[in-house]
């Protein structure tokens, strides 16, 4: 399954389905299930982001702190629904202010599901393929948690 790496806080709260939509300088064709990937951050690269309200206390409403989010990480599972250039997308007023590119794109997302724990995983730049991970299967069942292959350990 691809994976799209996100700064952090923006990667758990599309994982929590707080936020649905992330802004990029490219579009894509890809469409359906993808992977969130918290890329690395440090502490002082995240303490500004997170110092705004709506971020403070949506992340508290969840058990969570700018120290206690996973980095370098898979987070969770979205849907892709579609891309739509910058200026024909309306922000919800809860974004409040906001400051945007002079273009860009706008990446929808749908159907967030966060993952039971964070998975280690390097990100990349773009979309990526993940390996050794699988996401949620069509009849809905949950995988993401499941190693895949011969590196389960027998008992």
């Amino acid at each position: 399954m691809k994976a799209l790496s996100l700064r952090q806080p923006w990667a758990q709260l599309l994982a929590l389905g707080i936020r649905t939509f992330d802004i990029r300088s490219w579009r894509t064709g890809q469409r359906g299930r993808i992977f969130l990937h918290a890329g690395f951050s440090t502490l002082a690269q995240l303490r500004p982001v997170c110092a705004n309200p709506w971020v403070v206390q949506n992340l508290k409403d969840n058990g969570l702190t700018v120290e206690t989010l996973p980095r370098q990480a898979l987070v969770g599972e979205v849907g892709l629904a579609d891309c739509v250039p910058l200026e024909e997308f309306t922000f919800p007023q809860e974004c409040g202010p906001l400051d945007l590119p002079d273009r860009g794109w706008v990446w929808l997302f749908e159907n967030p599901a966060p993952l039971p724990w964070p998975i280690p995983y390097p990100g990349r730049l773009g979309l990526f393929d993940t390996f050794g991970v699988r996401g949620k299967e069509k009849d809905g069942a949950d995988k993401a948690s499941e190693p895949e292959g011969p590196s389960r350990v027998q008992a």
